[in-house]
């Protein structure tokens, strides 16, 4: 014989229809317990599945495309940024590889791209010589507008450059990547605003104590600047004495005063 099941025996002392509201609002605060807990439950799964999304291979870096680096080299572009294929691409450190790459002696800038079909591409702008200047060792070196020291080549070698390159004398370049000194700003200024005509009648720039210049000019004479001032001025004054006296037997062109040329011959 099978036990009864007792009925629950309502308590004679409660109205019925208070005993009811009791039961729905005790039913209603179970519910929502339930809820909360089936969303915060949904939010950690949401979250624990992005965690692993972004660490399965379907999200790490597949290739790396370097663009630009025509002097420096993809590889060396490459090695520098700390990339690596089969990184997890959400982890991407692109702050840190623009400026270890920025680093290397020719980067001006480079832009570090993340596109998420696995692939990341650096385009690199890389920097213009406008000068060289003698190392220690009697090598080339060659420098950008701002002196910065881009490579230094052999004596004996040629300069692998198309457009003709400036010496600057006077001072010493140090070792790739580092910057010349403040005297040399005005020397860099001069190969960096000077236009091809007058380029192709300059042999040197001179540097002097306290930044001083002076021009070596072709075929014979020279020119003396003064202090590194007004010398977007100094400049158009050479040309225009240039093209009005003759050469031969010319000694120095003062441009101290650059509205106030003087020509001193030999």
């Amino acid at each position: 014989m099978s036990a009864a099941v007792a009925e629950p025996v309502a308590d004679p002392g409660v109205d019925p229809r208070i005993a009811a509201r009791r039961d729905a609002v005790v039913a209603h605060g179970r519910r929502r317990r339930w809820r909360r807990l089936a969303l915060v439950l949904g939010v950690l799964a949401l979250v624990a599945a992005g965690w692993y999304a972004t660490r399965t291979p379907l999200l790490d870096v597949d290739s790396i495309e370097v663009r630009g680096a025509d002097r420096t080299g993809a590889d060396q572009v490459v090695l520098a940024s700390g990339l690596r294929p089969g990184a997890p691409l959400a982890g991407l450190d692109q702050a840190s590889a623009t400026r270890a790459v920025e680093a290397l002696p020719w980067v001006e800038s480079v832009d570090v791209e993340r596109r998420w079909g696995g692939e990341v591409v650096m385009t690199v702008v890389e920097r213009t010589p406008v000068a060289t200047v003698a190392t220690e060792t009697g090598a080339q070196a060659l420098v950008d507008t701002t002196g910065r020291v881009l490579a230094v080549v052999p004596a004996e070698e040629p300069l692998p450059v198309e457009a003709p390159l400036l010496p600057i004398v006077g001072v010493v370049a140090p070792e790739p990547g580092a910057t010349l000194g403040p005297d040399a700003a005005g020397a860099l200024e001069v190969a960096t605003i000077a236009s091809p005509g007058l380029r192709a009648r300059l042999a040197n720039i001179a540097v002097w104590s306290g930044g001083q210049l002076s021009l070596t000019l072709l075929p014979q004479g020279g020119a003396d600047l003064g202090p590194p001032t007004e010398l977007p001025a100094k400049l158009a004054s050479l040309v225009t004495v240039l093209s009005q006296v003759d050469p031969t037997g010319l000694l120095t062109v003062g441009l101290r005063v650059p509205d106030l040329p003087t020509v001193t011959r030999q």
